[in-house]
């Protein structure tokens, strides 16, 4: 699993703001929920 492209430059360009760490933190939520989902599909077997 890969961040798309706009998702990754967005993460830059907050790094380099006053409101990064939010970004970061919203970034890496939705990074933790994409592996449990993927997880979760595996275990169960259903897209």
């Amino acid at each position: 699993m890969t961040l798309p492209q706009h998702d990754l430059l967005r993460l830059l360009e907050s790094v380099r703001s006053v409101d990064g760490l939010g970004l970061v933190r919203e970034v890496a939520e939705r990074l933790l929920q994409e592996l449990i989902e993927a997880e979760a599909t595996t275990k169960i077997g259903v897209a």
